[in-house]
């Protein structure tokens, strides 16, 4: 078995390597960005970004070349006088999006002054065999002593991503976990790698009016894997082929 995994340093196409066969394709979604955090004191915290999705194909007899895009991570929301809303992932996909595609968790929203900033939703397989859906992030909360809410895990093969409940990164089995929301006049982190990527945290407010940015997500990936016929197969096969006939 031969495996690959393709990030968004690889370029398309993908050119099926000679005499593979039973082409398992896994798209996983990139996290969701954490919302920035207001500097004035009586206003709210970022909300977590979503985790990404999760698709998976399988190609039987796998051709030429194939097209694919690997989805890049959820850009971390700004912080200050001005926050900015954590951005979403983009999708994964392989030969087409109708054929295996993973979409990016949703960003987080940014600091508000009254009430908690909406959290990013996770993003959800669209095309596929297999399909999950990653975790919500945790949304934002209000006043000077809040803190940003946590993103969300990423989706994986075996389940859905788990949703955050607090400013601590959702965390699970396989996928990748959410990054820590800001403490208390502190930014939001971004997710440690893994298997799709949880969305960033949200940052929070500052009395000292310092920005507090929310944590960037993780960016998807595609891990490939195939059957490759042994060098010594055909060879043996015609062996036997002559055996048969005489």
């Amino acid at each position: 078995m031969a495996t690959q995994t393709l990030t968004t340093a690889d370029g398309s196409p993908w050119a099926t390597p000679v005499g593979a066969s039973n082409l398992v394709i896994e798209c996983f979604g990139p996290g969701g960005g954490g919302g920035g955090g207001c500097a004035t004191k009586s206003d709210g915290s970022g909300a977590g970004g979503g985790g990404g999705g999760y698709a998976k194909l399988t190609i039987a007899s796998p051709t030429g070349n194939y097209n694919f895009s690997v989805g890049v991570a959820g850009t971390a929301g700004a912080g200050g006088a001005t926050p900015t809303d954590g951005g979403n992932g983009g999708p994964t996909w392989f030969k087409v999006n109708t054929d295996c595609n993973a979409n990016g968790g949703v960003g987080g929203k940014k600091g508000i002054d009254t009430g908690a900033a909406a959290k990013g939703t996770g993003g959800a397989g669209t095309a596929g065999d297999t399909l999950y859906t990653g975790g919500d992030g945790y949304q934002g909360a209000d006043g000077s002593t809040a803190v940003g809410g946590g993103g969300g895990e990423g989706a994986y093969a075996t389940g859905n991503g788990t949703a955050a409940s607090s400013r601590t990164g959702a965390t699970g089995t396989d996928g990748g976990d959410g990054g820590l929301g800001g403490d208390v006049h502190a930014a939001g982190a971004a997710p440690v790698a893994g298997n799709g990527g949880g969305g960033g945290g949200g940052g929070h407010t500052n009395t000292a009016n310092v920005a507090t940015v929310g944590g960037a997500g993780t960016a998807g990936k595609i891990i490939l894997a195939w059957t490759t016929a042994g060098p010594g197969k055909p060879l043996m096969m015609n062996y036997y082929r002559r055996l048969r006939t005489n």
